[in-house]
């Protein structure tokens, strides 16, 4: 009897929920997940087209020479890039958005809780629950003002609004990850107050060996 509640005890300690995190896949969640994205893997890709393209319709007005090589007719063509490239620097996450939406494999509105226990992360749909993999799968961990970014093998990335927990608290989620999965942490800031202040902090943290040696 007694090894039967141990078992049944050492049991229900594996399904104890931790934290639980409400998700809903809709634009709002899309759009920060391909926001990260860019910010992670293309970071110069947005900035460096906006700059290209305002750099074509403003270089035949700053450089008159060009604009007398080039004609009128160079000039409206050179002004028609520059707008193209401006406004595919600015709109390329909603095209991104749009393709998803189309995407058929890609359940739309969908509910998603993500249930943080002992030894792994499970997703719990409307009418099913599947493990999205083992702490020791967790490679890294992302945050910004509204958001926590968990990065897991197999490209698994999950989206974890801060406003979302049913279950614990938002601000202890963090260190509960690190402790469990030995992670990579990583602050991205989005907003440009912060983006500086995280900037100033990592100049210090890198001129400290210098002062030291």
């Amino acid at each position: 009897m007694r090894g039967d509640k141990m078992e049944k005890k050492t049991s229900q300690d594996r399904r104890r929920v931790h934290y639980e995190v409400q998700t809903r896949r809709d634009t709002k969640l899309m759009k920060r997940f391909i926001n990260f994205k860019n910010r992670v893997e293309h970071p110069t890709v947005t900035p460096g087209l906006i700059l290209i393209g305002i750099t074509f319709i403003l270089l035949p007005f700053v450089r008159p020479e060009i604009k007398k090589d080039i004609g009128i007719s160079g000039v409206a063509v050179s002004a028609l890039l520059g707008a193209f490239l401006t406004l595919l620097g600015i709109g390329r996450q909603y095209i991104t958005i749009a393709l998803m939406k189309r995407n058929p494999d890609i359940a739309l509105n969908e509910e998603i809780n993500y249930l943080f226990g002992n030894e792994d992360i499970r997703a719990k749909k409307e009418h099913s629950e599947e493990r999205v993999g083992y702490y020791k799968n967790v490679y890294s961990l992302w945050e910004d003002e509204k958001t926590f970014y968990l990065g897991i093998e197999n490209d698994e990335l999950v989206i974890l609004p801060k406003n979302g927990f049913l279950t614990g608290e938002a601000e202890a989620f963090k260190l509960f990850i690190i402790e469990k999965s030995n992670a990579k942490y990583i602050w991205m800031p989005m907003k440009w107050k912060n983006i500086y202040k995280a900037r100033m902090i990592r100049r210090q943290m890198n001129k400290q060996p210098e002062k030291n040696e």
